[in-house]
């Protein structure tokens, strides 16, 4: 009996605690009047694409270190580590 109920309380967790593992397409509802500078950096053909930029500089390394995220409308996430010298 004891596992049964082990059984029937485990199956319940996994069923009411499950989510579907689906990334979202990501819509835009208008176009940029502007084209981003990083698409034709980063070679991106997607012109839609979500970037998400995290930079810092310093004295020391003579220029920008970023971070770049991108995500795309196929789901794709791309990382990039960019350097521009001053």
């Amino acid at each position: 009996m004891k596992k049964l109920n082990i059984i029937i309380l485990l199956l319940f967790n996994f069923i009411c605690f499950s989510q579907e593992f689906k990334i979202p397409q990501i819509e835009f509802k208008e176009k940029n009047k502007s084209q981003n500078p990083y698409i034709n950096l980063l070679n991106l053909k997607d012109e839609n694409s979500l970037i998400l930029k995290m930079g810092f500089q310093s004295y020391w390394y003579g220029g920008i270190h970023s971070n770049l995220i991108v995500f795309q409308n196929n789901a794709e996430v791309l990382r990039y580590d960019t350097f521009f010298s001053e």
